[in-house]
C-alpha cells in the first residue's frame, strides 16, 4: 500500500510546534526570520450540507442502461436511456420494483436522510437510498464499489489512518474494528454506537479492457462494444471482486461479452484465501490487481511491494469505514490533519449555514492548542443536517467577519500586515436563489457582467480594504499577490463537482481568462456554478482545487500553506575576495526571496564605496533569459553539462555523476534498493522495490525527470505542461539563508616548507593562478561552486547524507514550502594528505541534515563528472555515530598530535543540536561532543579511535539533549599543531579541551566558565568564539571572547520575555584547569543609544580592569550584559555569530527580532569595543562627525544617573535589518577601514577607524 496523503504531506511541511530549550530543539525547516512574523488568519469556511453525508461521490459517468438492454433507467426516462452523467446526485441502482438513485451504500441508522426515507430502499425516482438496504435480487452498478467512479469507495492503494484526533475524552482516535465498526468514531455522536461487522464487504477493481465505437454507448440492436481499452469506466468493462470475509477473502472476477440480448457476465472464482501469515498481492493495489488479473502473478501469490495480509486488508478497510467513507468525514479528517500539523497559524471555522461560527483566538493569544482543540471539537463532534448549499451567503459571512461587521464577534485582524485567507470546501453547486438572500453591496463586484456569483463576493472582499483604521498598504506582497492593502484571499475546494473549463499548464483556465472574461454564467448550468469556484479563486489571488476524491483534500489544505508569504530576506554574511581595497576589490551576497536565492557580486571603490548594481548574479547565469539585476540577456544553463556529483547511490564512499542509471532496479541488494534510491523515489507511481516489469518502468521514467529536473530541465515543471506537473520554478538556484559565500583563490597560508614532506612554497607556487571560486551551500539540495569573475556555476555536489535525499523529491512538488538542504558556510583549508598539499573544502549542513562533508577543490580546471571520485573525497553522518546532532556552527581544520612526533590534518567540530532525535540513530546520552575527525586515515568507514576521536562533555540526556558549538582552535608554541579548543553548549558552558598531549587518549576538557544571568543554563553559547593573546603577553595566557544567546527556534524570533544575554571575555591562564566565576569578572554596561548624523551609536561604561598576574585582587575577564541601562526590555538582543579580534579591539555583531509584527527580520548592533577591558574604545571607530578624521571629535555624549559622561562610540546599528560577522576591507594607504554587513535590506557598509594594534599575534585564525 502507498503511504496516505497525509502522512506523505508531512514530509513537505515543516513543523511549526514551538518547544523551548528543556526538550529536543524545534529545528524549523523554514527561515526563522520569516515565519513568526503576525500569524495569518486562516478561516475554514465548509459546506455543511446535505450531501456531505453522503457515501457515494461519482465521477461523470454513462449509467447502466446506457449498456444494458434490460435497464430502462429512471422512471422519468423509461423511453428514452439517460444521457453522460455528469451531476453529484448519486449513482442509479434497480430494487423494489423501480429505478432508484443511491446516495449511501451502507444503511446505517445516523444517515441523516433516514428521517425521509426510514426503509432505506424506497425513496422516489431521485430520492436518497442505501444499498445495502435494499431487497436480494435488486440490481447494482457494480462501479459504485471501485472508487475509480466511486471516488469516496475504499482504496487498497492508499493506507487509511485514523483521525489526528482524539475521538472520545483524552483518548486518541485509534484503528477501527472490522467486526464491530462504528458508523461516527466521535463520541457522543448518534453514529457512536451504531456498529457493524465488515464481514462479507467487497470492493471492485476496474479492469479496463472493453469500449465503445462512437461518441457513447449503445445497447440492444445499436450496440457498439468493442474490446479496445477506452479509459472509460465502462459497465461492460471486466472487474476483480475482492470481498472481505471474517476469516477469508475470496476473489471472484467478472467478464463480458455484450449482445443484442444483454450482458452477459461470466463470474469466476479465483481464489479463496485463508493463510494469515501471507502477504497477498491481490490486496494490494489496484496496480497490481491488474497485473494478476492480466497474468503476471498468479491468485494466490505474495510477497510482491505492497501486498497486504488479510488481517492488513480487513484493518484498513475498517479505518477507511469509519474514518473516510462520508465526505464530510474526508473534510473532518484533512482539517484535523492540517491544523495538528500547523498549529501556530490562527484559524476560525464557520459552516455556510451558520451551525457553527468558531472566531479567530484573541490577539492576545501566543499559544493557540486550547483554541485549536476548541474548533476541532467543534467540528468533529458536528452531525450534517438535511438542508441547502448557500455558498455564497457563506463566504460572505466570512468576509462581512473581516470587516468586524458581525455582531457580537471580536476584530479577526490584529495588524494592518495581517495576511486574511479563507479556505471554501465544498460538495456542491451553489442554491439559486440563495436562502440568506444576497446583498446589495455585492453586485458584479468583477465586472464581468453577471451579479451576485460567488466569484463577485470573493473580488470584493480582495479589492477593497477590510478595515481602514488600520494603517494602509502595510500587507507585504508576494509572488502570488501584488495587493498591499488588508484583503482577504480564497481558496476554493470542490470535489464531486465538474465545471464546462478546461485547465491549462498553470492551473488556470485555458485559454487564459480575465477577472472580468467570460468564464461562464453560474445562473445557468451547474458546471458554470463549478467554474464559479474557480472564477472566486482567480479573482482573490488564490487557488482553485477541483479535486474529485476527498482523499486528496489535505493536499488541497496544505496547499494553502505554500502560498502564505516568504518574505524576502537574508541572514548570512558576505565573502570577499581581498582584504585590502583595489581595483578589482569585491563582496559576494548571498539571498533568499521564498524558494528562490541567489548570490550577486558588487564591486567595492578604493574609497569604501559599494556598487548598487551587482556584477553579476549566480541566479541569472543558471536560470538564463532576461536578468533585471544586473540588466542583460543570459542563455539559460543546459542542465545536461552541469557538473553535478554526489556520493554514491550505494552508500559506498565514493563520488558519483548526479546521473540517473539507465536500470535502476541494478542497485538491488536482497530485492532492495539502496535507502538513497528507495528516498528519492518516495513519490514514484510505484514502491521503488516493485518487481513488475511495468512499474519499474514507470519508476525507471519518473526517476530520470525529478533527476534531470533537479539539475535544472524545466520541461516537466507544469507551467510547461509537463506530465508530471514538477512545481514550477522561477529560477534554478535554490534560496541561501545560513550558508554564507566562501571566496577561494590561489593558497596564501604562512606554512614554512619543513612543516611537510613536500614544500607547502611549492604548492601556493603551482596553484598562484588557481581560478577564484565562490562556493555557497544552496536550500535545492546543492553546494555550488561560482567563477567569482563571472558568477557561472562550476561545481554542484549533493551530499549523500540521508535527510538530504529523503527532501529532495520534495522539491519537484507543487505542495513544496520548504526544505532546509546545504544550510551551513563551508570552510576552506589548505591540508597536507596521501602524500601531497591540497585545498579541501568541509562543511555542515545545519537543520538540512546530521552529517558534514569534505570535497577536494584543489584544481578547479579539473571539476567534471568524470572526475566526481577525484572531488568527492567522505562524509560523516549519525549513521557513523548517533551522537552527531546537527551541525550548526562552522569546521575547523588544523593539526593534532596523534602520537610521539606524530601529527595528522583534522576536522574539528562540535556536534551539534537533537542527537537524539527518534530516527532510527539516535544518541543514547545526549550529550555534547567534540568530534576530531582523521580524512587522512579514511578508507571508507569510519571507526572511533582510530580514524576519529570524541571527547563527550558536560550532562545531558535522551529527553534533553545538550549540544556542543562551533569550536576555535589555538596553537601557542608556534608548532603549527593544535594544544586548545574551545567551544560551547547550550547549557552556557564555554568548555576547553587539551589536546597537547600527544596521546588522543589522554586528552581532556574541562568548564572554563558557564555563562548565565539569573539560573544556570539561561545563557545558551551557540556561536564560536574566538581567542586573542592576554593583555599583558601570551607568557601569561589566553582571553577567550564570545557572546551568548540562540537563535534556532521560532520561539527564539522574539523580543518579550527574553532572558538577558551577554558578551564576555574569559582569561585562560593554560596551567592547571581552572573555572572561572563570573564574580571575578568586571562588568561594563552600555550606557544607551546617541542619535548623530542620521545614525545610532552605542556608548559603553570603561570600568577599570585589574590585569595584575599575581594573587588577589585581580580580575579574569570582563562583560556586559545586552541590555541598555535603565531599560525595561532586552528586546531580545543575543550574539549569535563569531567576534572578530583587531587593533586591539573586539568586534561582533548582535541580533535583535523585529519587534514589530508587520517587519520581517529585525535589526543588530555593530558592537566595538576595547578587547582588553571591554569598555570603550581610547579612539573613536567610527567617523561620527564624518570629517575624514577619527578622534574626540567624534566623541558622544549622554547623561547617566544625572552625570554627562563623553566616551568614544562602541556600537552602530546597522542599516541593512539583522546582520552576521562583517567582511573587513583596509583602505590603500591604511587611513581606513570598511566593514561590509550583510542584511534582509541588502549591503551597508560602515567606515571605521583601522586602529594601531600590537604587531604581534592576536588571534590564530590565519593559521588554519
Amino acid at each position: 500500500m502507498k503511504r496516505s496523503t497525509f502522512l506523505l504531506l508531512s514530509t513537505l511541511l515543516g513543523s511549526y510546534s514551538f518547544p523551548g530549550y528543556g526538550a529536543l530543539l524545534n529545528l524549523p525547516q523554514s527561515p526563522i526570520a520569516l515565519t513568526t512574523s503576525i500569524p495569518s488568519n486562516i478561516f475554514i469556511d465548509i459546506d455543511d450540507s446535505g450531501s456531505m453525508d453522503w457515501e457515494v461521490l461519482i465521477n461523470p459517468y454513462w449509467e447502466m442502461c446506457a449498456y444494458d438492454s434490460n435497464a430502462t433507467g429512471l422512471p422519468s426516462l423509461t423511453t428514452t436511456c439517460g444521457t453522460y452523467w455528469t451531476g453529484d446526485d448519486g449513482i442509479v441502482g434497480f430494487a423494489n420494483g423501480q429505478f432508484l438513485n443511491f446516495n449511501y451504500i451502507f444503511n446505517n441508522s445516523d444517515n441523516i436522510y433516514n428521517v425521509y426515507n426510514p426503509s432505506g430502499c424506497n425513496y422516489g425516482s431521485l430520492g436518497i437510498n442505501a444499498i445495502q438496504a435494499c431487497p436480494a435480487g435488486s440490481r447494482f452498478d457494480w462501479r459504485v464499489y471501485s472508487h475509480d467512479l466511486n471516488a469516496n469507495h475504499y482504496d487498497p492503494s492508499i493506507s487509511y489512518a485514523p483521525w489526528q484526533y482524539n475521538c472520545s475524552s483524552g483518548t486518541a482516535c485509534g484503528n477501527a474494528s472490522f467486526s464491530s465498526v462504528r458508523s461516527n468514531p466521535i463520541s457522543g455522536t448518534s453514529g457512536y454506537s451504531v456498529t457493524k461487522n465488515l464481514a462479507g464487504n467487497k470492493y471492485e477493481v476496474w479492469i479496463d479492457d472493453r469500449g465503445f465505437s462512437g461518441s457513447r454507448p449503445l445497447r440492444a440492436a445499436a450496440i457498439n462494444a468493442n474490446t479496445t481499452p477506452n479509459n472509460i469506466m465502462d459497465l461492460w468493462d471486466s472487474h476483480v471482486t475482492i470481498q472481505l470475509n471474517a476469516s477469508n477473502v475470496t476473489v471472484s472476477t467478472t467478464t463480458y461479452a455484450p449482445t443484442v440480448l444483454g450482458l452477459n457476465p461470466t463470474t469466476t472464482l479465483r481464489a479463496t484465501l485463508t493463510d494469515t501469515t501471507q502477504c497477498y498481492n491481490v490486496l494490494g493495489s489496484d496496480n497490481l490487481v491488474r497485473n494478476i488479473f492480466n497474468g503476471s502473478l498468479g491468485y494466490t501469490s505474495t510477497g510482491a511491494d505492497g501486498c497486504a495480509t488479510i488481517a492488513q486488508a480487513q484493518q484498513n478497510y475498517a479505518n477507511w469505514y469509519q474514518y473516510n467513507r462520508r465526505r464530510s468525514f474526508a473534510a473532518k479528517g484533512a482539517v484535523a490533519y492540517v491544523i495538528n500539523l500547523y498549529p501556530n497559524f490562527r484559524y476560525g471555522l464557520n459552516s455556510i449555514n451558520n451551525d457553527f461560527f468558531v472566531q479567530f483566538p484573541p490577539s492576545s493569544a501566543t499559544d493557540f492548542t486550547s483554541y485549536n482543540s476548541t474548533l476541532l471539537s467543534t467540528l468533529m463532534s458536528y452531525a450534517w443536517q438535511a438542508q441547502g448549499t448557500p455558498n455564497r451567503s457563506g463566504l460572505n459571512r466570512v468576509g462581512q467577519y473581516y470587516k468586524n461587521n458581525l455582531s457580537g464577534k471580536t476584530n479577526p485582524i490584529t495588524a494592518a500586515c495581517q495576511q486574511n485567507y479563507t479556505v471554501f470546501i465544498t460538495d456542491g453547486y451553489w442554491d439559486n436563489p440563495d436562502p440568506n438572500g444576497m446583498p446589495s453591496y455585492i453586485g458584479d463586484a468583477d465586472g464581468d457582467g453577471i451579479s451576485s456569483t460567488f466569484a463577485d463576493v470573493a473580488y470584493y472582499y480582495y479589492k477593497n480594504n477590510l478595515q481602514t483604521s488600520f494603517t494602509a498598504n502595510q500587507v507585504v506582497p508576494n509572488a502570488w499577490d501584488p495587493a498591499t492593502w488588508l484583503h482577504m484571499v480564497t481558496f476554493t475546494m470542490g470535489f464531486g463537482i465538474y465545471g464546462n473549463l478546461v485547465a491549462g499548464a498553470d492551473g488556470w483556465p485555458t485559454p487564459p481568462l480575465a477577472i472580468n472574461g467570460n468564464w461562464g454564467n453560474p445562473f445557468n448550468t451547474p458546471q458554470a456554478k463549478a467554474d464559479d469556484l474557480w472564477h472566486a479563486a482567480f479573482n482573490s489571488k488564490g487557488n482553485y482545487f477541483g479535486s474529485q476524491d476527498p482523499s486528496t483534500a489535505g493536499d488541497a489544505l496544505s496547499s494553502v500553506f505554500s502560498n502564505i508569504v516568504q518574505r524576502a530576506a537574508s541572514y548570512s554574511s558576505v565573502a570577499q575576495n581581498s582584504t585590502t581595497l583595489n581595483t578589482s576589490s569585491q563582496v559576494y551576497q548571498a539571498t533568499v526571496n521564498g524558494t528562490q536565492g541567489d548570490v550577486q557580486a558588487f564591486s567595492i571603490s578604493l574609497a569604501g564605496q559599494l556598487s548598487t548594481t551587482p556584477v553579476w548574479s549566480a541566479n541569472c547565469m543558471l536560470t538564463g533569459g532576461a536578468c533585471v539585476n544586473p540588466v542583460g540577456t543570459n542563455t539559460p544553463v543546459n542542465y545536461n553539462t552541469r557538473v553535478v556529483i554526489t556520493r554514491n547511490w550505494t552508500g559506498a564512499n565514493n563520488g558519483i555523476a548526479f546521473r540517473w542509471p539507465s536500470n535502476y532496479t541494478t542497485y538491488k541488494v536482497s530485492g532492495s534498493v539502496p535507502t538513497n534510491m528507495a528516498n528519492f523515489l518516495a513519490n514514484a507511481p510505484y514502491p521503488a522495490n516493485t518487481t513488475t516489469s511495468t512499474q519499474i518502468t514507470s519508476n525507471q521514467n519518473y526517476g530520470q525527470a525529478l533527476l534531470n529536473y533537479l539539475r535544472g530541465n524545466r520541461t516537466q515543471e507544469a507551467q510547461n505542461g509537463g506530465s508530471y506537473a514538477f512545481r514550477n520554478r522561477s529560477g534554478l538556484l535554490g534560496d541561501i539563508v545560513n550558508s554564507s559565500p566562501v571566496y577561494v583563490s590561489a593558497p596564501t597560508r604562512l606554512y614554512p616548507d619543513s612543516l611537510e614532506a613536500s614544500p607547502y612554497s611549492v604548492f601556493k607556487q603551482n596553484y598562484a593562478n588557481r581560478t577564484p571560486i565562490v562556493y555557497v551551500g544552496g536550500n535545492d539540495g546543492m553546494l555550488h561552486g561560482f567563477n567569482a569573475a563571472t558568477g557561472k556555476e562550476l561545481l554542484a555536489y549533493i551530499p549523500g547524507v540521508r535527510q538530504i535525499y529523503q527532501n529532495l523529491p520534495n522539491l519537484s512538488s507543487p505542495a513544496y514550502t520548504h526544505n532546509f538542504f546545504v544550510d551551513g558556510t563551508p570552510t576552506e583549508a589548505d591540508v597536507y594528505t596521501n602524500g601531497a598539499w591540497r585545498t579541501m573544502l568541509v562543511g555542515n549542513l545545519r537543520n538540512g541534515g546530521q552529517g558534514v562533508y569534505g570535497i577536494d577543490i584543489t584544481n578547479p580546471t579539473n571539476f567534471s563528472e568524470t572526475n566526481a571520485n577525484q572531488i568527492y573525497k567522505w562524509e560523516f553522518t549519525d549513521q557513523d555515530d548517533p551522537d552527531l546532532g546537527f551541525v550548526q556552527g562552522n569546521l575547523t581544520v588544523a593539526k593534532v598530535w596523534t602520537g610521539a612526533n606524530q601529527s595528522e590534518w583534522a576536522v574539528i567540530f562540535g556536534n551539534g543540536y537533537n542527537n537524539s532525535q527518534a530516527d532510527g540513530y539516535a544518541s543514547t546520552t545526549g550529550k555534547a561532543a567534540l568530534f576530531i575527525l582523521l580524512p587522512g586515515r579514511f578508507s571508507g568507514t569510519w571507526t572511533l579511535n582510530q580514524n576519529y576521536y570524541k571527547i563527550v562533555v558536560g550532562s545531558g540526556s535522551t529527553t534533553t539533549p545538550n549540544g556542543l558549538a562551533a569550536p576555535y582552535a589555538i596553537d601557542i608554541n608556534g608548532d603549527y599543531v593544535i594544544d586548545y579548543v574551545y567551544a560551547g553548549d547550550l547549557q552556557g558552558n564555554m568548555y576547553k579541551f587539551n589536546l597537547t598531549n600527544t596521546s588522543p587518549s589522554s586528552w581532556t576538557s574541562s568548564v572554563l566558565f558557564t555563562a548565565s544571568f539569573a539560573t544556570a543554563g539561561d545563557q545558551p553559547i551557540t556561536a564560536q568564539p574566538i581567542v586573542g593573546a592576554h593583555p599583558t603577553g601570551l607568557q601569561n595566557g589566553v582571553i577567550v571572547y564570545f557572546g551568548t544567546g540562540m537563535y534556532l527556534q521560532p520561539t527564539d524570533n522574539s523580543t518579550t520575555n527574553q532572558v538577558t544575554q551577554s558578551f564576555y571575555a574569559i582569561w585562560d591562564k593554560l596551567g592547571t584547569a581552572t573555572t572561572v566565576a563570573k564574580s571575578q569578572l568586571v562588568q561594563q554596561q552600555i550606557y544607551g543609544a546617541v542619535s548623530s548624523g542620521g545614525s545610532n551609536f552605542r556608548l559603553v561604561s570603561s570600568n577599570p580592569i585589574n590585569w595584575s598576574t599575581t594573587p588577589s585582587p585581580q580580575n579574569l575577564g570582563w562583560y556586559f550584559n545586552l541590555i541598555e541601562n535603565n531599560a525595561s526590555s532586552n528586546n531580545g538582543e543575543r550574539v549569535v555569530s563569531q567576534p572578530i579580534l583587531r587593533n586591539n579591539n573586539i568586534i561582533f555583531s548582535t541580533l535583535i527580532p523585529s519587534a514589530n509584527v508587520c517587519v520581517p527580520g529585525g535589526s543588530s548592533w555593530l558592537m566595538e569595543v576595547n578587547a582588553a577591558s571591554g569598555g570603550s574604545p581610547t579612539l573613536s571607530p567610527f567617523d561620527v562627525n564624518k570629517d575624514g578624521q577619527f578622534d574626540t571629535a567624534d566623541y558622544l555624549s549622554i547623561t547617566i544617573s544625572g552625570k554627562t559622561v563623553t566616551v568614544a562610540p562602541s556600537g552602530v546599528q546597522s542599516s541593512v535589518g539583522m546582520t552576521g560577522t562583517p567582511a573587513v576591507f583596509l583602505s590603500p594607504d591604511k587611513s581606513t577601514e570598511t566593514k561590509v554587513l550583510s542584511g534582509a535590506q541588502g549591503l551597508g557598509t560602515v567606515t571605521e577607524n583601522p586602529g594601531t594594534g600590537p604587531a604581534g599575534r592576536q588571534n590564530w585564525r590565519q593559521l588554519f
